[in-house]
């Protein structure tokens, strides 16, 4: 007998290796790898090509160093100095701390302070921030991320909920709801560039959308672009909510027509109206399909990039680049883009996967209920006894207390 169950083990191991070989391969080596390369100084996927990687340590993470650059006093005018490289003259004036420092003018949200060397030839100095939290425009994708995420999860997760009681509630006996279904469904099988190229046609020049804005005075005339950062968000939110509201739908009907019908008639024989049962019986009911929606839904939300991409490339000045930028998009401009800095795009990922885990765990903590969390706390209790039943039977005890 015992023999038989170690085959039986064997075998089933055997079943699911294929499971993990794959998993190694696809998921555990890459993303082992892009912990590796985030604390190196990698630029390209191609060995051949790195004359030499090091490790940076958290360098790509954040880093502070100083920044010089080269400067030319103007002629007649102290007040002004010329930046190497650059024709237009800029500012600079006295520190009020010391009065024998100079500072110039940012130019690129930075403070220069001015500084003479021995030969009397003056030079700026800087701190540089650079890294995933010392770049400006990284830090506003990581803002810009999660924004868009809510701004089309929100209003989704609503009508999605308000369409799924609708259909499920037999009172209603809404007609034509295999139609509907299928209509709200159907944004979601066509592609992220049919979508894309659908609202570009609708806020470029000339598009109708373009041309409401123009008539209500958003636009001041019908040649400029809508560049409002806030419209680029709500234009992009609006999308990811349209495609995905339909699929949200079939899976919220799916959980409540699961409901144990029992339940809600005797909360209607008991007097309660259809506000109270949704909130105290269906909710409560499908909290798990409710659970693995929200994550599944932050996980895409935080890995956003058909539609900010597509709509960024696709306006030529017509949106807000700040308002399409995600992390997603900023990873690819920095893997394949001009810089090509695999190091700085890993470091990039390390941290959105660190986010995501951690934004996921908070979700599955709060979604837990009370009940939820005591059945766990009595699994594991019964987990442990067991186990302590088993330790005193191997060693020949038979009454003991637990």
């Amino acid at each position: 007998m015992g023999k038989f169950r170690v085959n039986k083990n064997f075998w089933g191991y055997i079943f699911i290796a294929p499971f993990f070989i794959l998993f190694c391969i696809f998921s555990a080596y890459p993303l082992l790898s892009t912990f590796h390369y985030s604390f190196t100084d990698k630029l390209t996927f191609s060995n051949a090509t790195d004359a030499e990687v090091n490790f940076v340590g958290i360098e790509n993470f954040y880093k502070n160093e100083e920044f010089k650059i080269e400067i030319t006093p103007v002629e007649g005018d102290e007040s002004l100095v010329i930046i190497s490289g650059s024709s237009k003259p800029r500012e600079i004036m006295i520190c009020e701390d010391t009065g024998n420092e100079y500072v110039m003018q940012s130019f690129d949200e930075k403070k220069y302070y001015i500084h003479r060397d021995d030969n009397g030839d003056m030079y700026a100095m800087a701190n540089m921030e650079s890294g995933v939290f010392g770049t400006e425009l990284l830090r506003k994708s990581f803002i810009n991320t999660p924004l868009l995420w809510l701004m089309g999860f929100i209003p989704q997760i609503a009508l999605a909920l308000l369409l799924a009681a609708l259909f499920t509630d037999i009172r209603t006996r809404v007609r034509g709801q295999g139609l509907f279904k299928v209509l709200f469904y159907m944004p979601n099988i066509m592609t992220a560039a049919t979508i894309a190229a659908l609202f570009i046609a609708m806020v470029s020049n000339g598009g109708i959308i373009h041309q409401i804005a123009v008539q209500t005075g958003y636009v001041e005339n019908a040649t400029m672009p809508i560049t409002g950062v806030w419209f680029t968000r709500s234009v992009i939110a609006f999308i990811n909510f349209w495609l995905w509201f339909g699929n949200t739908m079939v899976v919220l009907i799916a959980a409540m027509i699961s409901v144990d019908k029992s339940r809600i008639e005797a909360a209607t024989i008991d007097g309660a109206n259809r506000g109270q049962i949704f909130a105290k019986i269906t909710i409560p009911s499908i909290r798990p399909v409710l659970l693995f929606t929200l994550i599944q839904s932050l996980v895409g939300g935080l890995q956003m990039f058909d539609i900010p991409q597509l709509m960024s490339s696709g306006v030529g000045g017509g949106l807000n680049p700040d308002a399409t930028r995600t992390i997603m998009t900023s990873i690819q401009q920095i893997a394949f883009g001009t810089s090509q800095n695999i190091g700085l795009s890993s470091a990039i990922a390390v941290v959105l996967f660190l986010m995501t885990a951690v934004l996921s765990l908070v979700v599955y903590l709060m979604m837990q209920s009370s009940s939820d969390r005591r059945e766990n706390r009595m699994q594991r209790q019964f987990k442990k006894d067991e186990d302590n039943r088993i330790k005193m039977r191997k060693l020949g005890v038979t009454h003991y207390d637990t």
